[in-house]
């Protein structure tokens, strides 16, 4: 079945030159504003049936305004074209199922069509002609029930009427003609009311004096309709429940009773080899809770077997799709750009490293403009309380502070390296024991494990991988029981390695969480415990005694300026850098 690979945009809208590669179901995410509903219209231009003419030329709004170019282009690149409804209407156009549709829009001038298999020698049109037989069916997210159901009703009631038995058909016939009597009987009682009668005589009695002409005729009140299959036709829409009608609901049931509508009109022409639909939809979970957002998305998904596009704000939505079908659209400078390209197997490869934890970070990792990586739920307690003392507001940054609880940080950085999602991290830099050939040695963990993501090609920086050596962070002992302190012979190159680190946002504790939190809060504010026991404490039951400390009024906010807080700092800067632009 046909579908559409790859799409290209140059000049249009927030689109200054981006390819976009897009699956069979394709879940177009991103935060608003950022280009999700300026890329179907794209798509809507080349197989809307909707947009006419006119709205082809387009406006001067149209034209990328980061872009010097004068000329907006929409191209698609579709794969298994092998329909004979497409092959009879593009001829020699199609080579191994493979065609180009290219949209070219030059200020002041008439739009131009291409198609062919060779983007360097397609056939040029001056129309959509294949509009027929190839078109995209959308659906936006202003959706109007009522004037929907308005407008299909008629073809809602005659595809109900196609897909009867004999005896469906005959016993509709009877009960018609039935109804049809009963109609003309209650209009004539209606009509032999008395108020019906006489409520407009003093009406006729001055129509008589204003005009001879109307002395032998009169007004009066009717039956708007006498004819039953006109009453037919025009039936309304109502919801029922357990028999009894209620109205159609609130907006969540409204927008359910729409798409599942829509989707019945598109589901019962699937099959029809006359032509090839595309379906487009907007925001489906409007007004539903995530439980009916999950269902409706799995819904949609099952019921197509054309290529479907849902864009979407909500991580529930995202619930039946493979990730490597997922297109995460992001602002770069203002402009539109696709994470990893769209579509991508490399997506879906770092996904498998997360397995059955996935559901638990897929909003952060689709929709924020940030994270912060910490090792444990203690970090997040405490770094969220600071920031609510200093009344940093991470949510209002789109931030987030996500425990990578025990998996360590590579899979999450190479998530954020596929999403094109900006991040610092935190972790403890204790002293460990290890032993090589028999001695023994100690070493600076935490620098050991971020070394670790430049040696593995995590984090690819040849530069500062090549800079250093784990000798840098290590020396031998005595023994496993020897005092853990560094060498002043190694102090000066771990200071260098913590400066380097920390430029490109990786931060390490002068020890662990809990002692540098308690060292340095001491340094700026009374402390009401001893240092050492409180020390001691917040490492036992670590979330849960973390929790009740920063519940217990401990002056956070005197930390903004500490190494503690650096990360954070860090974060917000380059997220108001990118701000800027957007």
């Amino acid at each position: 079945m046909s579908k559409i690979d790859t799409i290209k945009i140059k000049g249009f809208r927030s689109f200054r030159d981006t390819t976009i590669s897009i699956a069979k179901k394709s879940l177009i995410i991103g935060a608003n504003d950022v280009g999700k509903t300026n890329l179907i219209y794209a798509l809507r231009l080349l197989f809307d049936k909707r947009i006419s003419e006119s709205d082809l030329e387009l406006f001067d709004s149209d034209y990328c305004i980061y872009s010097d170019d004068s000329v907006i282009v929409i191209e698609v690149q579709l794969s298994d074209v092998k329909e004979e409804c497409l092959l009879s209407v593009f001829k020699g156009m199609i080579r191994d199922g493979k065609l180009m549709i290219r949209f070219l829009k030059e200020k002041d001038k008439p739009y131009e069509i291409y198609c062919g298999f060779d983007p360097e020698d397609m056939i040029q049109f001056n129309s959509r002609f294949y509009i027929r037989h190839l078109f995209m069916e959308c659906v936006d997210t202003n959706r109007d029930l009522d004037k929907f159901i308005k407008k299909e009703r008629l073809s809602l009631l005659a595809n109900a009427k196609l897909v009867r038995e004999e005896e469906q058909y005959l016993e509709d016939q009877e009960i018609e003609k039935s109804l049809q009597e009963k109609l003309l009987n209650i209009n004539n009682s209606i009509e032999n009311l008395s108020y019906i009668q006489k409520a407009l005589d003093v009406v006729n009695e001055e129509m008589k004096e204003l005009s001879v002409h109307n002395s032998k005729s009169s007004l009066s009140f009717t039956v708007p309709e006498t004819d039953m299959s006109k009453v037919l036709s025009n039936v309304s829409l109502s919801f029922k429940e357990n028999g009894k009608e209620v109205g159609t609901g609130g907006d969540g049931k409204n927008n359910q009773i729409f798409l599942a509508t829509w989707v019945s009109k598109q589901y019962l022409n699937e099959n029809n080899d006359e032509y090839v639909c595309f379906y487009a939809i907007e925001e489906p979970e409007s007004h539903l809770h995530p439980q009916q957002q999950r269902k409706l998305s799995s819904y949609i998904v099952d019921k197509f077997n054309s290529q479907v596009l849902l864009t979407s704000h909500s991580p529930f939505i995202g619930t039946n799709f493979i990730p490597s079908d997922i297109v995460k659209l992001k602002k770069d400078n203002g402009l539109t750009i696709a994470a990893s390209g769209g579509a991508s197997k490399l997506i879906s490869e770092g996904f498998d490293r997360f397995n059955y934890r996935l559901n638990l970070i897929t909003s952060d990792l689709f929709f924020v403009n940030g994270l912060f990586l910490v090792e444990g739920p203690s970090e997040k307690i405490l770094y969220q309380a600071i920031c609510d003392e200093l009344g940093i507001d991470l949510d209002y940054f789109n931030v987030s502070i996500i425990s990578t609880d025990g998996i360590g940080f590579a899979p999450y950085i190479s998530m954020c390296q596929l999403l094109d999602i900006p991040f610092v991290l935190r972790t403890d830099n204790d002293i460990f024991n290890k032993k090589r050939k028999g001695e023994n040695y100690q070493f600076c963990a935490g620098i050991n494990r971020l070394y670790n993501l430049f040696d593995s090609k995590v984090i690819f920086d040849e530069v500062l991988r090549l800079k250093y050596s784990k000798t840098d962070w290590e020396w031998e002992v005595e023994s496993k029981d020897s005092p853990k302190v560094i060498p002043s012979e190694k102090k000066n190159k771990i200071n260098k390695i913590t400066t380097d680190m920390e430029k490109i946002g990786l931060f390490l504790a002068q020890t662990d969480l809990e002692t540098d939190l308690v060292t340095q809060l001491s340094e700026v504010s009374e402390l009401k415990e001893d240092k050492e026991k409180l020390i001691k404490k917040l490492k036992e039951k670590k979330a849960t005694n973390m929790y009740q400390f920063v519940k217990s009024k401990q002056n956070l906010s005197q930390l903004e300026f500490s190494e503690l807080f650096k990360p954070i700092k860090l974060l917000l800067d380059i997220i108001n850098e990118k701000v800027k632009y957007e």
